[in-house]
């Protein structure tokens, strides 16, 4: 491998650390400005986190606090779906998925119980 190509590596290796909650990744996407595409593992694990760590009634009463964490994530999440992207159309990519030969319902269920046979 060149050594280019384990620069890279090695900077996108920083920049996804799970440690700190993702610190890193968090800090770049902060700082940049849509449009983007955030990686949505980490606020799915937010979201997960919240609901199985906080409860939704303290005292017998909506906690509200909870509702607003979840709201925040939300509304992140749609911050980066209001921008909308500037992309050109490739002719040879625009060619190939118009030609690709794709597979009924039936036959992708198939191929997935042949691939990952299910584990009863």
């Amino acid at each position: 491998v060149d050594s280019k190509s384990t620069l890279a590596f090695e900077q996108l290796s920083r920049l996804m650390n799970s440690e700190g909650s993702w610190a890193n990744f968090r800090a770049v996407l902060q700082s940049e400005k849509p449009p983007l595409i955030p990686y949505i593992g980490i606020y799915l694990t937010d979201l997960v986190m919240i609901e199985e760590g906080i409860p939704d009634l303290i005292q017998n009463q909506i906690n509200f606090a909870k509702c607003r964490k979840v709201a925040i994530i939300i509304e992140e999440i749609k911050r980066y779906q209001q921008s909308p992207y500037a992309l050109q159309q490739v002719a040879e990519i625009s060619k190939f998925l118009n030609e690709a030969n794709g597979v009924d319902e039936s036959a992708a269920y198939k191929l997935s119980i042949r691939v990952e046979p299910r584990q009863n």
